[in-house]
């Protein structure tokens, strides 16, 4: 299939990446950089198992003759509404020259028409702000959007006072943290608000969980867990093992896989991060810890959280984040202790999906969507 999109020059053709094109999409990706963006486009094959796979990806570019000017990534992967299986389509790095250069502004468009056309029920995960100029193409296109909440937990007050990097519109707070870090009252502080936080909410269930076990691949007991599970959710991503292996492979150790259980059954599983980071722009140089994808029944999230909370907070990080959408998984990290703060991290669905999802009773309440659903589990 062959998408074309006008430009100031000719018609540009959206076509599905081949080797042939790398010359290309490294000059455009030269360009971008000279440009000022932050950004390049990888350039990904359709995999040759593609229609064996439960998960996969493949990249589209526009091109004219020997140029690239744009393109997106595209990840395939059966969701679950209620429990009924649909083939859905997460929209990745939508990319294009008209970043830097206004002459190819409907470039951008053309992506968003080319994706719809091969994937109508489609989504897009992170953005970074609703006011980016692809968030306002989404918005204008009719799809819909709702921010993932996110919830962090300090477990090194000092430090987390030190390093952290807050919006300059709150420098007065973090002069605070400066000074209260420097002089070791940071933890103390940080305590106090908890607990006043914390007074009249109801105590976390006592009996969570009786263990933990960390694993070097996910086994049978995802199948059985999603199986039972998936449909408590209005829209949840095949968790299935073979899913999973595939998203968080085993040969990558950054990903640390935790099996949860109770009397000696599963009742869940976490994927968790321990980064240490490097000059970030959000967290300096602390030791981050991520909750960045999970599974059992809402019931049983507390269960997940808390052992995820514990697993990470031996490990000796500075900070435990998580984008959580799920009303019953947002209820379990405030019940951990966790407490919420600004996110720059949105979901984007297409028209097409929204209308499934609008057939679901209390729809909105029960996606279960986060980080493992998009391109960067492993970036904050």
């Amino acid at each position: 299939m062959v998408t074309r999109a006008s430009s100031h020059k000719a018609s540009i053709e959206i076509v599905p990446y081949t080797a042939a094109h790398g010359e290309a999409v490294d000059r455009m990706n030269a360009k971008l950089a000279a440009g000022g963006s932050e950004w390049q486009f990888p350039g990904q094959e359709r995999p040759a198992d593609a229609d064996e796979l439960p998960v996969w990806t493949e990249s589209f570019v526009a091109v004219e003759e020997e140029d690239a000017y744009g393109g997106y990534i595209l990840k395939h992967q059966d969701f679950f509404l209620d429990g009924r299986r649909l083939p859905v389509g997460d929209l990745q790095l939508p990319l294009s020259l008209g970043e830097i250069d206004g002459a190819y502004s409907r470039v951008s468009a053309g992506l968003l028409f080319d994706v719809l056309r091969r994937s109508p029920h489609c989504y897009s995960l992170g953005l970074g702000s609703e006011e980016t100029q692809f968030a306002k193409l989404l918005a204008a296109a009719g799809w819909q959007h709702v921010a993932v909440p996110f919830y962090f937990s300090v477990k090194s007050g000092n430090r987390f006072a030190r390093s952290i990097r807050l919006p300059a519109e709150k420098r007065a707070l973090q002069i605070v943290l400066r000074t209260l870090g420097r002089l070791g009252l940071a933890g103390v502080a940080l305590w106090a608000r908890h607990r006043l936080a914390a007074h009249g909410k109801p105590a976390p269930p006592a009996e969570a969980y009786d263990d933990v076990l960390e694993l070097p691949r996910f086994e049978r007991f995802a199948d059985g867990l999603f199986a039972a599970h998936a449909g408590s959710y209005s829209f949840v991503g095949d968790r299935s093992a073979a899913a999973l292996d595939l998203l968080y492979p085993p040969e990558d150790e950054r990903f640390i896989r935790l099996l949860v259980q109770r009397a000696g059954r599963p009742v869940g599983w976490a994927v968790l991060l321990d980064t240490r980071m490097r000059d970030d722009k959000y967290f300096g140089d602390l030791r981050v810890g991520s909750l960045v994808d999970c599974f059992a029944a809402p019931e049983d999230a507390f269960s997940v959280v808390a052992a995820a909370d514990e697993h990470l907070s031996r490990r000796g990080v500075d900070l435990v984040a998580s984008n959580q959408l799920h009303t019953a998984w947002c209820d379990a990290l405030e019940q951990a202790g966790y407490q919420r703060g600004p996110s720059n991290f949105f979901f984007y669905f297409s028209s097409d999906l929204a209308e499934e999802l609008g057939r679901l009773p209390n729809w909105d309440q029960r996606l279960h969507v986060n980080r493992g659903d998009g391109e960067g589990p492993t970036h904050l």
